[in-house]
């Protein structure tokens, strides 16, 4: 009896060994990637997006397109003095002197309902002698590290109204809330002139904010940026800007090791990782085929 129980019990482990040797898939649900054992090793399977993806028409594009001449995006306006996250005016004059055009900025909205430049309130006490209820006045009139110069949303635009060849790309309009007070304001300050707007580029989240902002005003430019989505999404956010014009996708520097940038540049998409401070890491994403990064301290 106990001779016979053995052998079975032998038997069903040898045959559960030899089965998940072979083929043990583990499932994911909603498109998520599988991983796969075959004769022991793991393989990433794509998920269904990732087919669907080739066999659409690429991205058309014009030869003016801001990236086509942009060496690097300055995050948070560049870095300045070894800092990074001032999102500055002086921040904004350095960068610009040592060559960057395209500046990324983080926009936050004051107590008083006005745009201006900042990571988040938290970040911007830490970093400032700010006073009082947290206001325009008292926001201008803080100096970042002690001695940096804040920025509201209508400074950047009056600054981009005397640099011609200036794009900013925004960030932190994350919630519905803040994202309609923020477009509004920059169209509001830009006085509806294209020639302005057009060199916004404004960064997007998911599908329904996209939508939201583009029903606010049309932008020319847009990125999609992939921080907020899980990994295993980019495809079918691909597919999503292709249908939509948007032809520049950003993602963390390190994802890009584990994503098709191929099939991307194959089908007219542009990516772009973040943050980048080192050379090296610049040269293994381009090895990668990333167009470029966001830096703070890289110079073009």
């Amino acid at each position: 009896m106990n001779k016979k129980f053995f052998v079975r019990i032998f038997a069903l482990f040898f045959a559960f060994a030899v089965f998940t040797d072979f083929s043990y898939t583990n499932l994911k649900k909603r498109g998520a990637t599988y991983k796969v054992f075959a004769k022991g090793k793991n393989y990433l399977q794509k998920p269904l997006s990732h087919a669907k993806l080739k066999n659409v028409q690429e991205l058309s594009q014009s030869d003016d397109e801001w990236f086509a001449s942009a060496p690097y995006i300055a995050h948070a306006l560049g870095g300045i003095d070894g800092h990074s996250y001032t999102n500055s005016l002086d921040a904004l004059l350095l960068n610009y002197q040592n060559g960057h055009r395209v500046f990324e900025a983080d926009i936050s909205i004051t107590g008083d309902g006005v745009a201006v430049l900042a990571h988040d309130w938290a970040h911007f006490y830490s970093i400032s002698n700010m006073q009082g209820g947290g206001g325009l006045h008292a926001f201008l009139n803080a100096r970042i590290l002690g001695k940096y110069q804040p920025m509201s949303v209508e400074n950047l635009v009056d600054f981009m109204k005397n640099h011609s060849d200036v794009f900013i790309v925004t960030d932190k309009l994350f919630d519905e809330y803040s994202a309609k007070i923020i477009i509004e304001q920059i169209v509001s300050f830009s006085k509806n002139d294209s020639s302005i707007l057009d060199r916004f580029i404004i960064q997007v989240y998911s599908e329904e904010n996209f939508l939201q902002i583009d029903r606010i005003y049309h932008f020319k430019n847009y990125i999609y940026t992939t921080y907020c989505e899980s990994e295993n999404r980019i495809y079918k956010t691909a597919l999503f800007c292709i249908e939509h014009n948007i032809p520049v996708i950003t993602m963390w520097h390190e994802r890009a090791k584990r994503c098709d940038i191929a099939l991307l540049l194959q089908k007219g998409l542009h990516v772009y990782t973040h943050t980048v401070n080192s050379l090296q890491e610049v040269e293994a994403d381009k090895n990668l085929g990333v167009t470029s990064v966001y830096t703070d301290f890289l110079l073009p």
